[in-house]
Protein backbone atom coordinates (compact mmCIF):
# COMPACT_ATOMS: atom_id res chain seq x y z
CA UNK A 1 0.00 0.00 0.00
CA UNK A 2 1.33 3.51 -1.07
CA UNK A 3 1.15 5.08 2.59
CA UNK A 4 1.70 8.59 1.44
CA UNK A 5 -1.49 10.50 3.43
CA UNK A 6 -1.57 12.21 6.89
CA UNK A 7 -5.10 12.88 8.67
CA UNK A 8 -6.04 15.77 10.16
CA UNK A 9 -8.96 15.09 13.02
CA UNK A 10 -11.05 18.02 13.22
CA UNK A 11 -14.08 18.06 16.14
CA UNK A 12 -16.68 19.77 13.60
CA UNK A 13 -19.76 18.26 11.95
CA UNK A 14 -18.66 16.43 8.52
CA UNK A 15 -21.53 19.67 6.67
CA UNK A 16 -19.11 22.53 8.57
CA UNK A 17 -15.98 20.63 7.05
CA UNK A 18 -17.10 20.27 3.40
CA UNK A 19 -17.90 23.92 3.60
CA UNK A 20 -14.71 25.12 4.94
CA UNK A 21 -12.39 22.85 2.71
CA UNK A 22 -13.66 24.24 -0.01
CA UNK A 23 -13.29 27.73 1.00
CA UNK A 24 -9.79 26.46 2.11
CA UNK A 25 -9.10 25.40 -1.25
CA UNK A 26 -9.85 28.85 -2.86
CA UNK A 27 -8.97 30.97 -0.25
CA UNK A 28 -5.78 29.60 -0.49
CA UNK A 29 -5.22 30.62 -4.53
CA UNK A 30 -6.00 26.62 -5.64
CA UNK A 31 -8.71 25.54 -7.92
CA UNK A 32 -11.67 23.40 -6.95
CA UNK A 33 -11.70 20.75 -10.15
CA UNK A 34 -14.05 18.19 -9.03
CA UNK A 35 -15.52 16.99 -6.27
CA UNK A 36 -16.59 13.20 -5.66
CA UNK A 37 -19.63 11.99 -3.28
CA UNK A 38 -18.70 8.24 -2.87
CA UNK A 39 -21.87 7.89 -0.30
CA UNK A 40 -24.42 9.16 -2.98
CA UNK A 41 -22.91 6.78 -5.44
CA UNK A 42 -23.02 3.94 -3.48
CA UNK A 43 -26.29 4.39 -1.97
CA UNK A 44 -27.49 4.07 -5.47
CA UNK A 45 -26.20 0.28 -5.34
CA UNK A 46 -27.77 -0.23 -2.25
CA UNK A 47 -24.81 0.43 0.25
CA UNK A 48 -24.12 2.64 2.98
CA UNK A 49 -21.27 4.80 4.86
CA UNK A 50 -21.59 7.37 6.74
CA UNK A 51 -20.97 10.62 4.78
CA UNK A 52 -17.71 11.23 2.47
CA UNK A 53 -16.37 13.01 -0.09
CA UNK A 54 -13.12 13.09 -2.17
CA UNK A 55 -11.99 17.54 -3.49
CA UNK A 56 -9.58 17.31 -6.21
CA UNK A 57 -7.34 20.47 -6.46
CA UNK A 58 -4.34 22.16 -8.00
CA UNK A 59 -2.89 25.37 -8.89
CA UNK A 60 -2.49 26.09 -12.71
CA UNK A 61 0.92 27.75 -12.33
CA UNK A 62 2.03 24.56 -10.64
CA UNK A 63 0.99 22.70 -12.81
CA UNK A 64 2.80 24.48 -15.70
CA UNK A 65 6.22 24.84 -14.04
CA UNK A 66 6.23 20.86 -12.83
CA UNK A 67 5.50 20.73 -17.30
CA UNK A 68 7.89 22.80 -17.77
CA UNK A 69 11.01 20.73 -15.24
CA UNK A 70 9.39 17.39 -14.94
CA UNK A 71 6.23 16.84 -17.29
CA UNK A 72 6.20 12.99 -15.55
CA UNK A 73 5.51 14.93 -12.05
CA UNK A 74 2.04 16.17 -13.42
CA UNK A 75 0.80 12.51 -12.91
CA UNK A 76 0.55 13.62 -9.86
CA UNK A 77 -1.73 16.54 -9.87
CA UNK A 78 -4.27 17.19 -9.19
CA UNK A 79 -3.69 16.66 -5.11
CA UNK A 80 -7.12 15.62 -3.26
CA UNK A 81 -8.81 15.99 0.22
CA UNK A 82 -10.15 13.36 1.55
CA UNK A 83 -13.35 13.88 4.28
CA UNK A 84 -14.83 11.62 6.12
CA UNK A 85 -17.51 11.44 8.78
CA UNK A 86 -16.30 9.57 11.68
CA UNK A 87 -19.40 10.62 14.14
CA UNK A 88 -21.61 13.41 14.04
CA UNK A 89 -18.90 15.83 15.96
CA UNK A 90 -16.09 14.55 14.45
CA UNK A 91 -14.38 14.37 10.99
CA UNK A 92 -11.31 12.97 9.23
CA UNK A 93 -9.68 14.81 6.41
CA UNK A 94 -6.73 12.89 4.71
CA UNK A 95 -4.06 14.62 2.43
CA UNK A 96 -1.09 13.37 0.42
CA UNK A 97 2.50 13.52 2.35
CA UNK A 98 3.69 16.67 -0.41
CA UNK A 99 7.23 14.99 -0.29
CA UNK A 100 6.66 11.41 -0.48
CA UNK A 101 3.95 12.22 -3.03
CA UNK A 102 6.23 13.67 -5.75
CA UNK A 103 9.64 11.33 -4.67
CA UNK A 104 11.28 9.57 -7.18
CA UNK A 105 11.04 12.71 -9.59
CA UNK A 106 13.85 14.91 -10.75
CA UNK A 107 15.11 17.37 -8.47
CA UNK A 108 14.50 20.16 -10.77
CA UNK A 109 11.27 20.29 -9.17
CA UNK A 110 12.31 20.24 -5.91
CA UNK A 111 11.21 24.25 -5.14
CA UNK A 112 7.66 23.64 -6.89
CA UNK A 113 7.49 20.63 -4.78
CA UNK A 114 8.34 23.20 -1.64
CA UNK A 115 5.85 25.98 -2.89
CA UNK A 116 2.93 23.38 -3.04
CA UNK A 117 3.18 21.67 0.66
CA UNK A 118 3.53 25.51 1.94
CA UNK A 119 0.16 26.12 0.46
CA UNK A 120 -1.48 23.24 1.46
CA UNK A 121 0.06 23.66 4.86
CA UNK A 122 -1.69 26.81 4.62
CA UNK A 123 -4.88 25.07 3.68
CA UNK A 124 -4.71 22.98 6.52
CA UNK A 125 -4.03 25.54 9.08
CA UNK A 126 -7.35 27.15 7.81
CA UNK A 127 -9.28 23.90 8.40
CA UNK A 128 -7.73 23.67 12.21
CA UNK A 129 -8.78 27.11 12.52
CA UNK A 130 -12.30 25.92 11.76
CA UNK A 131 -12.57 23.05 14.41
CA UNK A 132 -10.55 25.56 17.09
CA UNK A 133 -13.41 28.05 17.09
Amino acid sequence: MKNDYHTLLLDQPFDTILAAAKAAITDNGWLLLHEINPQQILAGQGYHLPATRQLFFFHPSYLHALWEQDAAAVMEAPLKLLLQELSPQQTAVRYFDIDHHFEGYTAHISSIVAAIKTKQAALLAQLQAVSSS
